[in-house]
């Protein structure tokens, strides 16, 4: 530690335990992340396998703007998406691990506000999958396709 730091112990304690809270945060964020990824890689190849079937194109293209709206959010609305969230998580990190001193308002204000729109993004991502991801794999299922999984 800093001799110049005038954190107390306790202090200390609560900036490691914010940082353990911001990782764990961070780190489903990233799991939200990837298996979004994953699914809009196999969303953007069946849109061009599936011409043939417009209800898959449809259903492809409707699952594909949700997803937008989860990693982007909504322009000009309360929500700023996945991405900003998991950017403040970061940058709430990088504050708290990089000081010897109490925890900064910023960053705690920056933690609460990335968190509850991480919780928000990701709760859009499973109704999205229980609902546009399974109705798709419906269709897919009745034109003889393999479903995208994720989506029972």
């Amino acid at each position: 530690m800093d001799p110049r730091a005038t954190a107390t112990p306790a202090e200390l304690e609560r900036q490691m335990e914010l940082g353990r809270r911001i990782f764990a945060a961070l780190e489903d964020g990233q799991t939200a992340r990837e298996e979004i990824d994953r699914v809009d890689k196999q969303l953007s190849e069946l849109e061009t396998k599936a011409t043939a079937h417009p209800q898959i194109v449809t259903a492809v293209q409707q699952l594909r703007s949700g997803i937008a709206k989860i990693l982007a959010g909504e322009p000009g609305g309360d929500i700023s998406g996945l991405k900003q969230a998991n950017r403040g998580l970061d940058a709430a990190l990088g504050v708290v691990e990089s000081s010897d001193r109490a925890i900064p308002a910023q960053a705690m204000t920056m933690f609460e506000a990335s968190t509850q729109e991480l919780k928000s993004s990701i709760a859009e991502w499973d109704r999205l999958k229980k609902t546009l991801l399974a109705q798709l794999n419906q269709h897919l299922q009745q034109a003889g396709i393999a479903p995208i999984p994720g989506g029972e």
